[in-house]
């Protein structure tokens, strides 16, 4: 798990789960700026199968959603059951 802290507010958490089935990588916050590298390695990292889990996903700037799109675009899924208007155009 990577947790991004900012003068002690969370800005983005990064949790991942992977089994033989794949990864699932939970992004909770706000996807955007300094934040958004975190988010590059861990899912960038040989991760076969991989579940982005956006349902706590509060917010992206435009390189946050140019990344999502560059997951989906390499074959990733996407999981959101709440997703802020600048996210869901990716879908």
């Amino acid at each position: 798990m990577a947790l991004v802290v900012l003068y002690g507010v969370v800005m983005l958490r990064i949790t991942v789960e992977s089994d033989t089935d794949g990864s699932v990588v939970r992004l909770a916050g706000r996807l955007a700026g300094d934040f958004l590298e975190e988010a590059r390695r861990v899912c960038f990292t040989d991760k076969p199968h991989l579940l982005i889990d956006a349902s706590e996903l509060q917010s992206a700037d435009a390189d946050g959603v140019t990344f999502l799109a560059t997951i989906l675009d390499g074959g990733g899924r996407w999981k959101a059951y709440r997703s802020t208007s600048r996210c869901a155009s990716v879908l």
